[in-house]
């Protein structure tokens, strides 16, 4: 027995165990259902984005590290860009007040401490420029310089605060892990097919069905923005009964995003489908062959055509639909599929058109009703028990209530390619510009061989209609007044879409519970253990673990990277290089200004002048970050210059007298003090 015989001609109910629902749902947040510390595709519309997948705690360890790599990016940045300035910018010409700003830059930590310091002296200058204080020093060419300096220090300083609070929303792009491949589980019915039962089959299915059903009254207004459900073609009265009539429409389309796959983001299920009611198909009422049995209602579905009997596709069937004899059974219907050929390469002939065709035949024949009911399935008459009326039992919903015959239209896309299922499951002139693999395929081809909407009737057929979950207990009485098939159709085709959108992730969760029975197959996996060609190619969403961006996560340390060698490049080069006296050259003079603003080597130098004559001690590493006192000085003391009250360029002034000293070249042609 294959699976679509299964769904078209088992009137069995399943009832799903609580226990196993329940289990199946918690191994969906189970550690061994996903993979951590893998890289795979995180789907996205335009494709998909290469990521990473870790448990919470570890993601929030990441996060923090990558934070930190960022601001020391930005420290780097801070040093390239001073060191830049200086070899481009830094001319003979400068003067004192030039120096002094590129030397509080260049000792700064970070362009953070920098900027209060050169903002204040920029503002200084500023004024000085407005009041003429100072023409000799404070110009407006000062004040550029000292304001691009500024500008460097706020725009790393900014670029690095605003990528500490961004760069986590950039790193994190989902809460999802891929699938282990290990748990995926499908069951192979037609293998299978002689030891297993329909109500096992419906065991699996209900698994996905039923909280699909929950999930659409807790997101009914969210799953409403996806799908589409109208009605046209209304006669208010039909046949001067009172009662409604109507077209039902739906339309919903499930993208490959949605359902989690990996590398087929792009590719999307267009479903299109419309229901009659059939008001024809209704023959008669009987009493039943059972003793006590009740009355039956018996309907005439797909009649065919006497003047074209032959050319009619359908089979007959009658329907039989019980009428309970208490009347207090809740709502239910009966949903039956058209059987279609297979041919040999096994595919069935609505996969190759895209169209099926099925039934549903309502059970509401003498349900009691509060209130007047119009519609198709709850049109009302009086209760003609009348001493039940006096109970508010008012109404009774009248018999022959109309099927709906409906047809499904199911159509594929990716991109700017269009076609059936059938088109990737077999080698046509149609097939799709992109490799399905075999696991996705199977899947995909036994899942959707007849509409979702079937499979959720066909296995939860005693809460397929909405009016039964809202019937009032104990007597299961109905409000018909505001019960409709159009609200019925509409529940059952929300919880299609959330199947739909799950089925490979169920395929996971749901299929675990019946995968350790030896009834069943799993078909993604052969003989020898092995799983087939992507069967571990859709992501599980869980809160339990965190996706980061590969990508991400490897450029951040290869700029850091980057910029590390450069900073060490000019640095060592600093250190390596050997100067002469009187060497010119623009990236010569970057050198001995990069090591002379350092404020150790400025401490080295002013030590140098202001020693005394004969005692001044010998000083190495001049080009480093720190000198060395070479020779010995024990004893002798650390000079301190005397700086008279009111004057601030004494020390100057004394460096002027004894060495002849140029702040504005700082030209070491002389035997002077070098760096």
């Amino acid at each position: 027995m294959s699976l679509v015989h299964a769904f078209q001609y088992s009137d069995s109910t399943c009832v799903l165990e609580l226990m196993s629902l329940v289990q199946a749902c918690n191994m969906w947040d189970k550690p061994t259902a996903y993979l951590t510390w893998t890289r795979f595709t995180f789907p996205t519309e335009n494709g998909g984005q290469l990521a990473v997948a870790m448990s919470e705690s570890d993601a929030r360890m990441v996060i923090a590290f990558y934070i930190l790599l960022v601001t020391v990016m930005f420290s780097f940045t801070w040093d390239i860009l001073l060191s830049m300035f200086i070899l481009i910018f830094t001319t003979k010409c400068m003067s004192r007040t030039d120096h002094i700003t590129i030397i509080a830059a260049w000792n700064s930590a970070d362009p953070l401490h920098a900027l209060p310091i050169l903002m204040r002296h920029a503002w200084t200058i500023f004024w000085g420029v407005l009041g003429k204080d100072n023409p000799s020093e404070m110009t407006w060419k000062t004040f550029g310089c000292s304001a691009v300096i500024v500008f460097f220090s706020l725009v790393t300083w900014g670029g690095g605060f605003a990528a500490g609070l961004t760069f986590p929303e950039l790193l994190v792009i989902g809460t999802a892990a891929p699938v282990n491949p290990e748990i995926v589980f499908y069951p192979n019915f037609n293998t299978s097919a002689f030891s297993i039962t329909n109500q096992q089959i419906m065991e699996y299915i209900t698994t996905s069905t039923l909280p699909a059903i929950a999930n659409v009254e807790a997101y009914e207004k969210k799953i409403g923005a996806h799908v589409n459900v109208t009605i046209s073609d209304v006669v208010p009265n039909f046949n001067n009964t009172g009662e409604t009539r109507y077209r039902i429409h739906y339309r919903y389309t499930v993208r490959g995003l949605d359902m989690g796959l990996q590398h087929l983001s792009q590719l999307v299920l267009h479903v299109e489908g419309q229901c009659n009611f059939e008001d024809s198909w209704y023959t008669r009422i009987q009493n039943s062959s059972i003793p006590n049995g009740g009355e039956l209602e018996m309907y005439n579905l797909w009649p065919s055509n006497n003047d074209n009997a032959s050319d009619w596709p359908f089979t007959t069937r009658n329907l039989l639909v019980p009428i309970p004899i208490a009347q207090r059974q809740a709502p239910f219907a009966k949903f039956l599929g058209v059987l279609y050929n297979i041919d040999n390469d096994g595919i069935w002939d609505n996969q190759k058109t895209g169209k099926t065709y099925y039934t549903i035949t309502p059970s509401t024949a003498k349900r009691m009703s509060y209130t007047e009911g119009t519609d198709a399935w709850y049109a009302t008459q009086l209760n003609p028990i009348e001493p039940l009326r006096a109970y508010n039992y008012t109404y009774e919903v009248n018999p022959g209530r109309p099927p709906l015959r409906c047809q499904e239209d199911n159509r594929w896309s990716y991109k700017n390619w269009q076609g059936t299922i059938a088109d990737f499951l077999t080698k046509t002139n149609n097939a799709p510009p992109v490799t399905i693999p075999q696991a996705i395929k199977e899947i995909l081809s036994t899942q959707l061989i007849v509409p979702v909407v079937l499979n959720l009737g066909r296995s939860n057929m005693a809460a397929a209609l909405k009016s039964s979950t809202r019937a009032e207990s104990p007597d299961n009485l109905l409000f018909a007044a505001t019960e409709s098939a159009e609200e019925d159709i509409r529940r059952l085709v929300y919880a299609a879409f959330l199947i739909s959108k799950d089925m490979f992730r169920h395929s996971a969760v749901s299929g675990a519970a019946l995968g350790n029975k030896s009834d069943f197959d799993n078909v993604l996996q052969s003989e020898d253990g092995s799983y087939m060609q992507g069967a571990g190619d859709f992501i599980l969403v869980t809160r339990h673990v965190v996706a980061l961006s590969f990508v991400q996560m490897m450029v951040v340390p290869a700029i850091l990277v980057v910029l590390l060698l450069i900073s060490t490049s000019v640095r060592l080069a600093r250190k390596g290089m050997k100067l002469q006296n009187g060497e010119q050259g623009r990236f010569k003079r970057f050198i001995l200004y990069a090591s002379g603003f350092e404020a150790a080597q400025m401490y080295r130098m002013l030590d140098e002048a202001l020693a005394e004559d004969g005692r001044a001690p010998t000083w190495s590493n001049h080009r480093g970050w720190t000198p060395f006192v070479t020779s010995d000085t024990q004893g002798v003391p650390v000079p301190e210059p005397h700086v008279p009250e009111n004057s601030s360029g004494s020390i100057s002034m004394r460096l002027r007298s004894q060495r002849q000293y140029q702040p504005a070249g700082l030209d070491y042609s002389s035997k002077s003090t070098s760096p």
